[in-house]
């Protein structure tokens, strides 16, 4: 519809008049994207208003002509109306800042979320009167004196296809670790790994990546104090987690396999495996369930579990499923440990340090999107 015009270089006589037809409340959704399918790591995110509204919608005041075209006035003109409009319902508007955050929340490593924010404004409607060179000039209006932030809800939305390696060798890498997969995470300060050609090395404290899984082979006599040493991964969202995990000798420390929610500390959920007493040569384990928080401070959940016909050799199978964990092994019909809450983001396997540490294994890793 054509735009409508008034003409005027002189300013309004001050008989304005405001006159209030109704109110209406109006709810609308806003839904943005964020597309985190290319990367292994996890990105913070905020909304604000600004992103929210558009164009159309940041517009608190419309000024129209009779019969609905918006009108073109003078900009002096504008001003003054709008102030006077302004003034009016000066009790009743509320403000937001364009800059105020809405959301917050975390797209996961090789993952695509719909973000959804329900709005809901209330706009005040009536005509505005005003006299120029004594022509009496009568707008409608539309100002909005409310914005109303109701929630949001988040939609994880499928990525093309995973760019997440299934499997965990890189023969370039070998034996050090490709740093687009995997990042070295320990809890001692003296040790300082080695990246050489986009590879992570990890010799230095035993843990080597090879074709058939990584391998963890160290013997420490004299530690001061328990240190962990371990690979971390990021991982797709529900993912089925599958090791095979083969022990040749465990003494005087543990193997660590577990969930974190940060690939920068040691806290999460973990399937921890410690020697089993009396096995004569070392290569059976017991596994316990333990929680590690992020001040440090451990809870164990589930202990002493004995995997029948122990013969060193675990196939371990770890579906999760809307953040929800259950642990397999050796193909048993029911979760070992029932049904555990997990943050999965991320998976570490490595070993605890301890004295006397004698440590020979290999975890074979698969996992499923």
């Amino acid at each position: 519809m054509p735009s409508s015009s008034v003409s005027t270089a002189l300013s309004p006589e001050p008989d304005d008049q405001v006159i209030v037809v109704g109110e209406e409340v109006v709810p609308f959704e806003e839904t943005l994207q964020f597309d985190n399918c290319g990367s292994n790591i996890s990105v913070e995110n905020n909304i604000t208003y600004n992103q929210i509204l558009s164009e159309m919608r940041k517009k608190e005041l419309v000024l129209e002509m009779e019969g609905g075209a918006e009108a073109q006035i003078p900009e002096t003109l504008k001003v003054h109306l709008a102030g006077k409009i302004e003034q009016h319902f000066a009790n009743e508007k509320t403000t937001v800042t364009g800059s105020e955050t809405v959301a917050r929340f975390t797209v996961r490593p090789y993952e695509k979320l719909a973000v959804t924010l329900f709005m809901e404004e209330v706009i005040k409607t009536g005509s505005v009167s005003t006299t120029v060179n004594g022509q009496l000039i009568t707008l409608s209006y539309r100002y909005r004196v409310r914005l109303h932030h109701k929630g949001w809800k988040t939609t994880v939305l499928p990525c093309p296809a995973t760019p997440i390696p299934s499997t965990l060798s890189t023969p370039s890498c070998e034996p050090g670790f490709d740093k687009q997969i995997w990042t070295p995470l320990t809890t001692d300060s003296e040790i300082h790994f080695l990246l050489q050609g986009g590879c992570w090395l990890l010799g230095s404290v035993g843990i080597k990546n090879t074709t058939a899984g990584i391998s963890m082979l160290k013997e420490r006599q004299a530690v001061t104090k328990a240190h962990w040493y371990g690979v971390v991964r990021p991982l797709p969202p529900d993912p089925t987690v599958d090791l095979v995990l083969q022990i040749n000798r465990l003494a005087n420390g543990r193997i660590w396999i577990g969930f974190l929610p940060s690939a920068e500390t040691l806290h999460g959920k973990f399937l921890v495996i410690k020697p089993q007493e009396g096995s004569v040569s070392n290569n059976k384990g017991i596994f316990d369930l333990i929680e590690v928080f992020a001040g440090g401070g451990q809870r164990v959940l589930q202990k002493n579990y004995r995997v029948p016909y122990d013969n060193g050799r675990y196939e371990i199978q770890m579906p999760i499923r809307t953040d929800r964990l259950k642990v397999f092994i050796n193909r048993s019909s029911t979760s070992i440990f029932g049904v555990v809450e997990v943050k999965q983001d991320y998976l570490f396997i490595g070993y605890l340090a301890q004295n006397g540490l004698r440590l020979d294994a290999i975890v074979s890793v698969k996992i499923v999107p």
